[in-house]
């Protein structure tokens, strides 16, 4: 009797990653974060932005797309520069927003599938989880970026932004 195997095919390659921070100085220093803020198990939240290339011409491609999005997050975390710094443990458990500019991530992916394989992107569809930012929250809560962005390409055009 064979075994089913579970193993799926990876369809999104990650090209490259960059750590993208403030195009212009932003304010140094720490904030404690709410009551509320504390009894929350920290994570991030996923959002899901898909553009599909309806009339079949390749607009840009990924190199340009994703300069565009570094450039535009670069003058976007002037104004949310919170965003670009890292969460510490403090004296009794607690968590404090230590804004030192240590900045977010931008991943570029290619996916070996086209957008109509990947269906509807339900959040529930595990294919849909090779298209986000994947995160390691074993590293020190001090090490991992408040904000994460990945684009990615889909073959015979279209593509998805995502961020955590």
């Amino acid at each position: 009797k064979q075994a089913k195997s579970k193993f799926i095919p990876k369809m999104v390659t990650i090209k490259a990653s960059y750590v993208v921070t403030p195009k212009d100085e932003t304010p140094k220093g720490v904030f404690c974060l709410s009551e509320s803020d504390q009894i929350w198990r920290w994570s991030h939240s996923t959002t899901v932005y898909v553009y599909n290339n309806k009339n079949n011409v390749n607009v840009m491609n990924l190199n340009e797309l994703v300069q565009r999005m570094r450039e535009s997050l670069s003058q976007i975390l002037v104004h949310y520069y919170p965003l670009r710094g890292r969460l510490n443990w403090i004296q009794g458990g607690r968590l404090k927003l230590d804004c030192n500019a240590k900045g977010a991530m931008l991943f570029e992916a290619e996916s070996t599938k086209s957008m109509a394989e990947y269906g509807e992107f339900s959040p529930n569809d595990d294919a849909i989880k090779e298209l986000i930012p994947k995160l390691d929250y074993s590293q020190p809560i001090q090490d991992i970026p408040l904000f994460l962005a990945q684009v990615t390409k889909f073959h015979g055009g279209g593509f998805l932004s995502s961020n955590e």
